[in-house]
């Protein structure tokens, strides 16, 4: 949902408690992290503002509805929730864009092909800017791409085409929901049917990264957002889309801790945090 929207502030800390398998990077520099070696199953996760988030995985990095709201600063990096195209130049990367609004698609992502040679795009609506590029924008839309598998499920809940994302590259299977979520708490029939198709399409999911609403009796966790959890089984869950307002992820980590479903909510407290994840440790 678009951020002119009126939002629901809610005060929160940042999570801390990660375990091993998923666990805040330490002090290397993101340029080192883009560069070094990397098993499959193994990936470096960066929240780059709101839904915006940077995957590191072993050939791939892949970069979902980039929209960073404020300028650079003068030393731009991932470690501070920037794409810098000289950080990236090297890498493939793959920049996925979920819907038109502009909390999700900064048309100064596509400035990037002038830098980095082995970039692609992929678009989950017609979008004028996507002409050349990927566009998925039939429902459960389905493609490869140099080593990726690229899966989608469209909806109309803001009145405009949206697409959510399912990738799997290098062992790793990733949600990005875009704005398929919930903010009230019954869910229609297209939502469960949505999250039906994906759980069909993979076991579990290594990642996901979900927006969230947080409701007016002030709750945060609604039966959308439980239904999306037992469904997917994510093993590693990012809330999001709370861009400017950090703390309200702890708020929902917090809230699903007390649902006994066996994840791990992890909640970014700052643009650029990192994080770890290891699939088989």
């Amino acid at each position: 949902m678009s951020h002119l929207r009126k939002r629901t502030a809610c005060a929160v800390a940042l999570f801390s408690l990660l375990p091993a398998q998923c666990v805040q990077a330490g002090e290397e520099s993101s340029f080192a992290r883009l560069h070094k070696d990397m098993a499959a199953g193994e990936a470096v996760i960066w929240y780059l503002h709101h839904a915006g988030w940077a995957v590191k995985t072993r050939n791939h990095l892949l970069v979902f509805d980039y929209w960073p709201e404020t300028r650079a600063p003068g030393n731009p990096s991932l470690d501070n929730g920037f794409v810098y195209p000289e950080e990236i130049k090297d890498l493939k990367v793959t920049v996925f864009v979920s819907h038109a609004h502009d909390d999700h698609f900064d048309p100064a992502i596509l400035a990037w092909q002038k830098s980095v040679p082995d970039i692609h795009y992929v678009f989950g609506w017609p979008a004028d800017e996507g002409k050349g590029h990927m566009i998925l924008a039939e429902d459960h839309a389905r493609t490869t791409m140099d080593g990726l598998e690229i899966q989608t499920i469209h909806h109309r809940f803001d009145g405009i085409p949206e697409a959510a994302f399912l990738v799997q590259a290098d062992g790793l299977v990733i949600y990005h929901s875009g704005d398929h979520a919930c903010s009230a708490d019954a869910p229609n029939a297209a939502f469960h049917g949505n999250i039906d198709y994906l759980s069909g399409l993979a076991p579990f999911v290594d990642l996901a990264f979900i927006s969230i609403f947080c409701r007016r009796d002030g709750s945060w966790v609604n039966s959308g957002d439980r239904y999306t959890m037992e469904k997917l089984r994510p093993r590693r869950l990012f809330p999001m889309h709370s861009g400017g307002y950090e703390k309200e992820y702890r708020q929902f980590a917090e809230a699903a801790a007390k649902l006994n479903i066996p994840i791990t909510v992890l909640a970014a407290g700052r643009r650029g945090e990192p994080f770890v994840y290891r699939r088989d440790r």
